[in-house]
């Protein structure tokens, strides 16, 4: 471009070159008119040639300065476009640049094909350190190679799903895209095929999703504990979000209120048909508890399209958002219609089911289901049932390793208290009682002497111990019985009515649910333990100070170098100390970086032995 300016300016003014070609043309007339002069006979007059002369001068000179003008006009339009040129070259250049920070500073990976040749035109740094690969081996793969990491994608191309060049992008989709060192990852991607300097080229944009995948994963599983945690238990739930629309119930509600859940979901208590005073009292109540979170009891009626009018306790409390605030209300209805002519009964098993509904919402907490001490758990449900339940004996048994023999290994009394006495059964002695125990939810006798089920047991054990009525509640872990819970009542037979089975079942399931809990604890922490055995010494190998704090700001990971800079001569090691700097507990006190020789204290929070913690690395000065 600069040969180019330098060319037009080397162009002369018209000033110049008119004077120029005049002079040349007065010489050339002069010659002319003098060699004219020579081959005439006459000869010419001076007056003659000197007109002759003066005329064609000024003829060239004209000429001269209209081929100049013309020159340059030209000069100036090419200078012009020359302008034009620098300036869209200018802008060409930007927003190329624009377009390479656009693709280089995309959050998701991006790589672009030529369709024609398949070859990789370019990709951001997102699209190669995602999958593994440097840069030049990334930009080596090509199109075809990049098709057989997604099935997807190669059945797109083959069903020619990509051969129009206005095709939109394509919808997303999920699959898993294989790195350099074989392993594969979960990713969200879409295709567009796009015109680029006149070819045809296709476009990849994806993001990795492995992670949310996971979550996702566990989300589910423990969004089926919880729905089968309500499932389980036998009283109608339901929930309501903050403008009292029904946003979920369990099967019991369903069967209580003889509508299915897809026509209770999204209504109010109005649009349910409920009668206009039950359900103006619905929705006070409501109001009430929003404006006032907590727990709210109360009895009232509710209107069943099965069952008609039926007296019920409420027992509702509010719950909150990841933000705090209130979000809705949950709750259990416990229908006493059948106890409204029995008071005293009545105002007995009031109280029993909020008590056993009170003990199952404490049972399925987090704190009680994930606490790692099973045996005072096994002991206060085992306790709880002979209450609730009204039982002189409870026990616990587990099969043997070989589950060959039925072994008691707790025992409560309400007359004696805890037993220390163990008791085993042969299963060989009494396949009929444990093929039951086997495949039945629940044995209910009411009577041992005269139930199939249990009569086997009659001499051997029952009425050595006086039993008259049993309920025996399995305990199932991965599909398999592995244990009973035995509610033995002695003296006088009786029935087991429904909701003392509902209870003992869920008090069953719930023990179930802690053994595989605890199993998959026992898991993690062997795996944890695992991790731990061969990243410490990697960390203690390392030469910068690295302390992992725990929420209050002990220390339970410290490797040599830590030790070396923070322990200031003192006999105790950091480990199980506080440590009184750098952490969110006591930011105001701080430590003379200086004389320890460190620049700065970086912090992250991490996740670390099943905790939230905070590790420290102090970066010593170059």
């Amino acid at each position: 471009m600069k040969k180019n300016r330098n060319r037009y300016d080397s162009i002369n003014p018209p000033g110049k070159m008119t004077l120029f070609i005049s002079l040349v043309a007065f010489i050339l007339s002069a010659a002319f008119e003098t060699l004219r002069g020579a081959v005439s006979a006459g000869g010419t007059s001076p007056l003659s040639s000197a007109l002759s002369i003066t005329f064609f001068t000024m003829l060239c000179a004209t000429a001269s300065y209209l081929a100049s003008a013309k020159i340059g006009s030209l000069k100036s339009r090419m200078a012009k476009r020359y302008e034009d040129l620098r300036r869209i070259e200018a802008k060409l250049m930007a927003a190329d640049e624009r377009f390479r920070m656009l693709i280089e500073n995309a959050v998701e990976s991006l790589a672009i094909f030529d369709l024609r040749s398949g070859a990789m035109i370019d990709c951001n740094s997102n699209a190669c350190q995602g999958l593994g690969y440097s840069r030049e081996e990334f930009m080596n793969l090509g199109l075809t190679n990049f098709q057989s990491f997604s099935e997807k994608i190669s059945a797109d191309f083959s069903s020619g799903a990509h051969a129009s060049q206005d095709s939109k992008p394509s919808e997303r989709f999920e699959a898993r895209f294989r790195k350099k060192d074989g392993s594969w990852g979960d990713v969200s991607a879409s295709s567009t095929i796009l015109g680029l300097k006149g070819n045809a080229c296709l476009m990849l944009s994806w993001r990795e999703i492995t992670s949310a995948k996971r979550l996702e994963r566990d989300l589910q599983e423990n969004n089926l504990l919880f729905e089968t945690l309500i499932e389980t238990i036998p009283l109608p739930l339901f929930y309501k979000n903050k403008e009292c629309r029904y946003i979920g119930c369990n099967s019991a509600f369903e069967r209580f209120s003889g509508a299915s859940k897809n026509q209770i979901m999204g209504k109010t208590v109005f649009e349910l048909g409920a009668p206009k005073e039950i359900a103006e009292k619905y929705h006070e109540k409501d109001t009430e508890l929003l404006k006032s979170p907590g727990i709210q009891k109360y009895q009232w009626k509710v209107m069943s399209k099965s069952l008609g009018l039926r007296d019920v306790f409420f027992h509702k409390a509010t719950f909150s958002d990841s933000a705090g605030s209130t979000a809705g209300i949950v709750g259990a209805i416990y229908d006493i219609t059948e106890i409204r002519d029995l008071k005293e009964k009545a105002q007995d098993l009031e109280g029993t089911l909020a008590e056993q509904n009170l003990v199952l919402l404490k049972w399925i907490s987090p704190g009680f289901m994930h606490s790692d001490k099973l045996s005072a758990q096994f002991r206060e449900i085992i306790q709880t049932l002979s209450r609730l339940l009204n039982v002189e004996r409870v026990g616990i048994w587990f099969y043997s390793d070989d589950f060959s023999k039925l072994c008691r290994i707790e025992l409560y009394e309400r007359k004696n208290g805890w037993s220390s006495s163990h008791e085993e059964v042969a299963v060989r002695d009494f396949p009929v009682y444990f093929s039951h125990l086997k495949n039945d939810v629940i044995i209910a006798a009411d009577d041992v002497g005269s139930d199939y089920r249990t009569v086997e047991l009659l001499n051997s054990y029952l009425l050595v111990h006086d039993i008259r009525s049993m309920m025996d509640l399995p305990i199932n872990l991965d599909g398999r019985n592995i244990g009973v819970i035995c509610c033995e009542h002695k003296g006088e037979c009786r029935v087991w009515t429904a909701e003392q089975q509902n209870f003992g079942l869920s008090a069953a399931q719930i023990v179930s649910m802690m053994l595989e809990i605890s199993k998959r604890r026992e898991i993690q922490k062997q795996a944890d333990a695992q991790l731990d055995i061969a990243l410490e010494p990697l960390l203690d190998d390392i030469d910068l100070a690295i302390i992992v704090c725990d929420s209050r700001g002990v220390v339970i990971f410290s490797n040599k170098c830590s030790e070396k800079i923070f322990a200031d001569g003192r006999e105790l090691p950091l480990l199980g100390s506080k440590f009184p700097f750098g952490t969110a507990q006591v930011p105001d006190i701080k430590i003379d970086l200086d004389k320890k020789g460190i620049e700065q204290i970086r912090t992250k929070e991490i996740f670390w032995k099943n905790q939230i913690c905070r590790l420290m690395c102090a970066i010593p000065k170059s």
